[in-house]
């Protein structure tokens, strides 16, 4: 039997191992009892902080087992592999019945190397695939997370930000920072990117608006008509996301925007800025690049990127990793803005977000959507014969909220036309897929195709009967 991907709502039981080495005890101050209330505690907890991130969807409860000490000295254990994890839940094994929990996490003693740069320290890291052996009736544990027992950032830290971080994984959730090194990904933005260092690593940041939507614990308002003066509240305080398809019109879209106000409130008190933020979520590179840890490894085509209001681009350049020009607190997003609503493949999403301005911690704007032009297009005659004029109509086109101003006809042939209403003489007879593409000053087309079937002329026969 094994275990898989904790269940990121409801309640869920873990267990967490301590586990020190010969030459590294755990300081004295950190007995079980300030691990049970880092892991449960109701202030400034791992349950503290999925409780509020997950509006009560997600519980964590469980036990803490140890201190354990491990055979060997921490360097041992410094190269990144799984042995420290497998010796922690040998020794502790005898104590733990780990069918009883949904997820394991082994606490070391020290400080992470992610902190002190040592390679000697040993790495935080959730492995998705170590299949451990228990003596629990053959449980095997197939997922297990390392951390800390302390980060040194800035001195002596909670490693707080880490465990919410690494036990992200453990529910299933991809990092959103650049794997690569190549750009900061979403930053500060979010708990699976630098987003757990917040307050040097205490006080980690929300999870993104697209990792609370894939965990479950949002559902968010689709946007399918024109909205003026929409509010938005923090969502900090219970504010909801709203989710725009790209196109506008494809509301199964797997690229979208999402929106969500987020303030320096609660456990986003350490955001870098405030505001609307705007993020752009392709789930098709989300889907390509997960299990590679890549989705956000391209900074011209992240998973889940944040369009950054002031136009800089400073996450995409390692400039920084997020300042409060991120955030909407005005202008406008449309085709026309840097950054702008076009879809990634450069087509017109069909979105305006304008007017955007604060009310106290909340965010007003108004949405529009340009739909697209509908073609129509007819002809005289669906059955012709070769060489002979057809008629073709377009002028029944029309656009609710723009102009059409383009006409053009490919008539399957290698001929072309440009006008509303075309003629058109087919010199072969056959079968033609006639294709009417219009476009408004939108940027916005639509197409119809008529079959038109060309037949040859009918040929005389002459019969001369001899008198």
């Amino acid at each position: 039997m094994e275990t898989e991907a904790a269940p990121s709502t409801g309640t869920i039981e873990v267990a967490f191992i301590l586990s020190e080495f010969e030459d590294q005890e755990y300081q004295s101050v950190h007995d079980q009892d300030y691990f049970e209330e880092l892991a449960f505690g109701n202030e400034d907890s791992m349950w503290a902080y999925y409780y509020e991130v997950s509006r009560g969807e997600l519980d964590i409860q469980g036990d803490v087992y140890g201190p354990y000490t491990l055979d060997g000295d921490a360097a041992d254990y410094g190269t990144e592999n799984t042995e420290f994890v497998r010796d922690s839940v040998e020794i502790a094994d005898d104590d733990i019945d780990y069918r009883d929990y949904d997820a394991v996490m082994v606490i070391h003693s020290g400080a992470g190397e992610e902190s002190t740069g040592n390679g000697d320290d040993v790495w935080s890291i959730h492995w998705p695939s170590v299949n451990i052996e228990t003596d629990d009736n053959n449980h095997i544990i197939e997922e297990i997370t390392q951390a800390p027992e302390y980060e040194n950032s800035n001195g002596q830290r909670s490693p707080l930000g880490v465990w919410c971080h690494e036990f992200g994984h453990e529910l299933g959730i991809p990092d959103l920072y650049d794997t690569d090194s190549s750009s900061e990904g979403i930053g500060n933005w979010g708990l699976m990117a630098s987003g757990s260092w917040a307050n040097d690593g205490e006080t980690p940041v929300y999870f993104s608006a697209w990792s609370r939507y894939w965990l479950g614990w949002i559902e968010p308002t689709v946007i399918t008509e024109d909205i003026n003066n929409l509010e938005l509240e923090p969502i900090e305080n219970g504010g909801n996301v709203y989710l725009l398809p790209i196109p506008g019109n494809w509301s199964s879209s797997n690229e979208y925007y999402l929106l969500e106000n987020r303030q320096q409130l609660k456990y986003d008190s350490y955001l870098p800025g405030e505001g609307l933020l705007i993020w752009h979520i392709d789930e098709e590179i989300i889907d390509s690049k997960w299990n590679s840890n890549g989705v956000n490894s391209d900074e011209e085509h992240k998973g889940v990127d944040l369009e950054e209001a002031d136009g800089n681009d400073d996450l995409d350049s390692l400039t920084n990793r997020g300042d409060d020009g991120d955030p909407y607190n005005s202008g406008s997003f449309t085709k026309d803005s840097y950054p702008n609503s076009l879809a990634y493949n450069g087509t017109e999403s069909g979105w305006k977000i304008e007017n955007i301005e604060t009310s106290g911690d909340n965010i007003i704007l108004d949405i529009s959507f340009l739909s697209k032009p509908h073609a129509v297009a007819d002809a005289d005659e669906a059955v012709i014969t070769e060489g002979l004029e057809l008629q073709f109509y377009g002028n029944e086109s029309w656009d609710e909220d723009g102009n059409i101003v383009s006409y053009t006809w490919d008539f399957g042939d290698g001929d072309y036309a440009y006008t509303d209403n075309p003629t058109h003489i087919f010199t072969q007879n056959g079968t033609y897929d006639v294709k009417l593409t219009v476009c408004d000053n939108n940027d916005l087309c639509d197409s119809m195709i008529l079959n038109i079937f060309v037949n040859k002329p009918p040929i005389a026969v002459v019969e001369i009967s001899k008198l």
